[in-house]
């Protein structure tokens, strides 16, 4: 006899392991078991509503927008639902104009329940308050941006970021190899002296990426290493042209960007500075004769003069 009903056993299976998974806030594990249980049709829009909402919280705004969209031509989800999914998100991306733009829309159809209505003016109204109080800070808009000029806002507003709304830009922002080193690390130091985080990863300028905690963290501002090697420097390069601030804005560059590695011994870090220095300033160097000056076997500083 012929099967005429095959029990969906392992997409229910995957259904309730997804749920315990999004309430673990393992949400990319979730959606792969979502995704895997949403062909049964009587758990189709539950799925989909936990996709959604997985999107959400892993800021995959783009894809948000866009399975609400596509829902809106399949209509599995009702409609005032992928509405409030809609312009949430917008308010997560700091859409604010926009989206009481989009209010001003839906409170004017004469079609929307008092139930969305209701969700409108409250949404409204957080906003506007949000708006009128003290001057708002686009952070999610920085953090996104590839523009040094919205990065350097990031740091000017630093004491107003609001760490806990911001943790997944927050470490994109810190783990992209292309964004400027001194501001990157500017921020990783405001979140590790203050404990902000208990550990995030870093990539530096190399594209090395390493998890950085309280714990290891070193605030190179604070440490001999950023220091002393300049004033030794100075000293030798007998050069009235060249600036004491200059070798030193070239050493801080050369250590946020090589971060968290750091070259404690000093007689290699005067070697490397010393070099850097002639090399920037498009002057003939030799260096067999840097390590000589400095007592520094010429292997120890093959690498940093090859990259």
């Amino acid at each position: 006899m012929e099967k005429i009903l095959v029990f969906p056993k392992h997409e229910l299976k995957c259904f309730y392991e997804g749920i315990r998974c999004f309430n673990y806030k393992q949400y990319e594990r979730a959606l792969v078991l979502f995704d895997k249980a949403k062909g049964v049709d009587y758990i189709k829009c539950e799925c989909l509503k936990y996709i959604i909402d997985c999107h959400i919280e892993l800021h995959h705004f783009d894809e948000v927008y866009r399975i609400i969209e596509n829902e809106f031509i399949e209509q599995n989800l009702d409609e005032e639902y992928l509405i409030k999914k809609y312009l949430y998100t917008m308010v997560l991306e700091e859409q604010h104009l926009e989206t009481l733009e989009l209010i001003k829309i839906y409170q004017n159809n004469h079609y929307s329940s008092n139930d969305l209505k209701k969700y409108l003016n409250d949404l409204k109204v957080v906003i506007e308050e949000h708006l009128n109080s003290e001057k708002h800070v686009d952070f999610m808009k920085y953090l996104l941006s590839d523009s040094f000029e919205d990065h350097l806002e990031i740091i000017f507003n630093i004491d107003k970021l609001d760490v806990n709304k911001y943790i997944i830009e927050i470490e994109r922002f810190l783990t992209n190899p292309h964004h400027d080193s001194y501001i990157k690390y500017t921020l990783l130091s405001y979140l590790m002296e203050n404990q902000l985080f208990k550990r995030i990863r870093y990539t530096n300028y190399f594209n090395e990426t390493f998890i950085i905690t309280p714990d290891n963290f070193i605030n190179l501002f604070n440490h001999a290493i950023l220091h002393e090697p300049v004033e030794v420097v100075y000293q030798q390069l007998y050069d009235s042209s060249i600036n004491k601030s200059y070798i030193q804005n070239m050493w801080t560059d050369f250590c946020v960007k090589y971060f968290p590695h750091l070259v404690l011994d000093i007689k290699v870090a005067c070697a490397i500075l010393h070099g850097y220095i002639l090399k920037s300033l498009n002057m003939q160097y030799n260096i067999d004769s840097i390590g000589t000056l400095y007592q520094v076997d010429i292997n120890r500083l093959l690498h940093y003069f090859n990259v």
